[in-house]
């Protein structure tokens, strides 16, 4: 019977630390990832979209015209601008906010892919036009060319122009650019960008993302997902009060969850101190340039601090449920005392 006892307490002892685990994962993985909404908090806070339109109006554009090969018009601040202007911050946060939505319906069972749709074509004409009337802005505001050298260079290349010339008709130069911009369909893309468009290469055949058996499984993962936490939570009080009653007395086994406790709270300290130093690593990384430094450094920062927010909680209940425990057991020693 002893043995058997010790057995069952040992097991107990175990499955709760694996099953307190399970808890801590499940619930933070459903209070960062279970709804739309808890995405869009950690987003609005990483304030990624200003930082997202900027590094686009930064990426160099390549132009393709016929016996001149490819050439590249350099970002400035007039591609940045045009980049700004378009792809604002609050139109990318709608566009973001429109794909999250639609991927949530689908993880809750509604539809068998997101339902998404993304005008691409006017994103591509509205960016255009900005930046053709940025070109003709700038042009017009140069000093007037002094040299031959400067006008030669001006007329061969008059979307790189230091100076202005009347031998240039800015109008007609943009016009082509925005005719070439839009005929390309390598350049934004054309048309609404929808779930249909997100396809893999399996066996050298093109197949919808959302026909991948894993991906397919998405949504079933999901409402797991959600009840994880419930399942966990009764697991643990079920593998508590089995080392509790497994104990020889009520006050060993009080005290000896209240230990079990304290080492989990131990533990989630450990990962909260080093979940602080990736993210203080992480936002040294901001001073990155491009959509790495813009988008990749801070949202992996915020979600780390998400994380960390949500670790913290858990650990403080934890201490709080250990500290109680620890308190009965010596309230329970004294009694025994007394009797």
């Amino acid at each position: 019977m002893h043995l058997l006892k010790s057995l069952i307490r040992w097991s107990a002892s175990l499955m709760l630390g694996i099953s307190l685990s399970l808890l801590a994962t499940s619930f933070i993985a459903v209070r960062n990832f279970g709804s739309a909404d808890s995405v869009r908090g950690w987003l609005d806070n990483a304030s990624i979209y200003d930082g997202v339109s900027g590094a686009i109006g930064d990426l160099d554009i390549s132009l393709e015209s016929e016996g001149q090969g490819v050439s590249t018009l350099p970002s400035t601040e007039i591609t940045t601008q045009a980049a700004q202007q378009v792809l604002s911050p609050n139109r990318l946060e709608d566009i973001t906010n429109t794909v999250l939505d639609s991927a949530y319906r689908w993880l809750e069972g509604e539809g068998d892919q997101p339902d998404f749709a993304i005008d691409i074509s006017a994103l591509k004409n509205e960016y255009v036009v900005a930046l053709g009337e940025g070109i003709e802005q700038n042009y017009d505001n140069l000093p007037t060319c002094q040299t031959s050298d400067q006008i030669i260079a001006v007329s061969e290349d008059p979307l790189r122009a230091e100076c202005r010339t009347n031998g240039v008709n800015i109008s007609t130069v943009t016009n082509e650019l925005e005719a070439q911009l839009l005929n390309d369909p390598e350049f934004f893309g054309d048309g609404t960008l929808s779930a249909d468009d997100l396809v893999v290469d399996v066996d050298g055949e093109e197949q919808s993302l959302f026909e991948i058996e894993a991906v397919a499984q998405a949504p079933t993962a999901f409402a797991w997902l959600q009840r994880a936490p419930l399942v966990a939570a009764t697991a643990s009080i079920f593998f508590a009060g089995a080392l509790v009653l497994s104990s020889k007395t009520l006050r060993k086994g009080i005290r000896k969850l209240a230990n079990r406790l304290i080492l989990v709270v131990i533990s989630s300290v450990v990962g909260i101190v080093f979940l602080s130093i990736g993210i203080r690593g992480l936002q040294e990384v901001q001073e990155a340039q491009g959509l790495a430094g813009a988008i990749a450094a801070p949202l992996s920062a915020e979600l780390l601090g998400a994380v960390r927010y949500s670790l913290t909680l858990y650990t403080l209940v934890l201490a709080s449920l250990a500290f109680v425990l620890w308190i009965a057991s010596r309230k329970h020693k004294k009694h025994d005392k007394d009797d």
